[in-house]
């Protein structure tokens, strides 16, 4: 894992000089916060773990106050060997995330219609995304813009939302019926709704 994801970011030639403790050390942590390997770069920025510590014999603990690390992290290993017990090490480590991302090619209007032939599938770093993005794997069928997109924005969730059935403003019918009479007229939506939505509505009569 560790050798083909750093790869994927580094230039060639760089992968001879990252020190095998470091090797090991992303290879532990990737197994223990269970990160993707096809997506996540564990980039060891400070480890003062001796050489060899990280054995086949020693037993690695590791403390972080968050069980989804991503960005600059900051956390202590506990390596217990047949020798000493709980020897605390501070690491400094970057997790680095990376998608398959949707990418607007040109500006796309508020409240268009979600087409794929506006977005290119490109590969972007998602560490610092606040919102989830739209992955290139999940095609939007029948989703709109909530805002305008900027070309070379990446689609995220926050973004779309599912085409209404009725927008606010259109005309819609309003029927009242019982047993014993049935009411029709005609009516402005206030709102915008998808079916089985509660919206508001403006009697016209």
């Amino acid at each position: 894992f560790v050798l083909q994801s750093i790869g994927d970011v580094l230039q060639a030639g760089e992968l001879s000089t990252i020190p095998e403790k470091d090797r090991q050390l992303a290879s532990a942590i990737t197994q223990e916060f269970k990160l993707d390997t096809a997506s996540t770069v564990v980039e060891v920025l400070r480890n003062p773990i001796p050489t060899g510590a990280l054995n086949s014999n020693a037993h690695v603990r590791f403390e972080s106050y968050n069980r989804d690390p991503r960005g600059l992290v900051s956390m202590t290993a506990y390596i217990s060997t047949p020798k000493a017990e709980n020897v605390p090490y501070s690491l400094q480590l970057r997790i680095r995330t990376f998608a398959v991302a949707l990418v607007a090619t040109a500006e796309i209007k508020q409240h268009s219609a979600i087409d794929l032939a506006a977005f290119e599938k490109k590969r972007i770093e998602t560490t610092l995304l606040a919102d989830p993005i739209w992955v290139a794997s999940e095609e939007p069928k029948n989703f709109r813009t909530i805002r305008s997109i900027l070309p070379g924005t990446p689609l995220t969730k926050r973004m779309v939302e599912p085409i209404p059935l009725i927008d606010a403003g259109k005309l819609v019918s309003i029927i009242i019926e019982t047993p014993a009479i049935k009411i029709a007229t005609v009516g402005t939506a206030l709102d915008a709704g998808r079916r089985g939505d509660r919206i508001r509505v403006r009697n016209q009569s």
